[in-house]
């Protein structure tokens, strides 16, 4: 299975394991599933980090999730003009870099894994909850 991992996953997988539920550490060490991370990833990291909230830099984040297997996914077109599929009326919820990796997801025909409960609340078949 393609997989999409949400920002909180990818940064837990990395650096922080002991904080992601078991059904999450199956899904992304399971051999069968090929596993992404997104330029949108990136982004939120190299501004979280440039305001002090994060201590690796989007570069160091890339380098560590290519080195534990990860495959990259830039941001096209398609995901921007997906975003038009991206539904305004989950209450609560109108962050930017969510709202683009799930059009990524969408736009590609792969899951999405997060954790996020504002996330979980969007009417969508592809989001994997891994909360437990």
């Amino acid at each position: 299975m393609d997989i999409l991992i949400d920002t909180h996953i990818a940064l837990w997988s990395l650096y922080a394991s002991d904080q992601l539920s078991e059904k999450a550490v199956s899904y992304l060490t399971d051999p069968s599933n090929k596993i992404f991370y997104s330029y949108v990833t990136m982004w939120e990291i190299q501004i979280k980090h440039s305001i002090g909230k994060l201590p690796m830099t989007a570069e160091i984040f890339m380098q560590d999730c290519n080195a534990a297997g990860f495959f990259s996914m830039p941001i096209r077109k398609e995901h921007i003009i997906g975003l038009d599929k991206i539904s305004y009326s989950v209450e609560g919820h109108k962050d930017p870099f969510d709202r683009l990796l799930l059009a990524q997801a969408l736009s590609e025909k792969i899951v999405f894994l997060t954790e996020d409960r504002k996330i979980l609340r969007y009417p969508y078949n592809f989001i994997l909850p891994v909360a437990e």
